[in-house]
């Protein structure tokens, strides 16, 4: 598989990362987390199979170096951006509650 950056996304102003404790090893908050959106990142895409297609409210596949550049310092070829409609969904998928 190449090396893609995969980011889970939910735009809210309520959601910070004091009130998340991540669920799983393979998901980690993206270093950008904060303002209007959290983010959590992962590599591999073991884990987008556990996501329901009705959660989703857009995917958003980003190829352009420097547009990646704007998301994270990593070396990725590509960068997945999937984003939630939900907040319980969303948090249902990350965190442990």
């Amino acid at each position: 598989m190449q090396n893609i950056l995969f980011i889970l996304q939910m735009d809210s102003k309520q959601i910070g990362e004091k009130d998340v404790v991540i669920n799983s090893e393979e998901l980690q908050l993206h270093p950008l987390s904060g303002g209007d959106s959290l983010l959590v990142s992962f590599t591999g895409d073991s884990l987008l199979y556990s996501i329901d297609p009705e959660r989703i409210d857009a995917i958003v596949v980003i190829k352009n170096k420097e547009e990646i550049s704007h998301y994270t310092k990593k070396e990725v070829e590509g960068l997945v951006i999937i984003k939630f409609k939900d907040e319980k969904d969303f948090l249902s998928m990350i965190s442990k509650q």
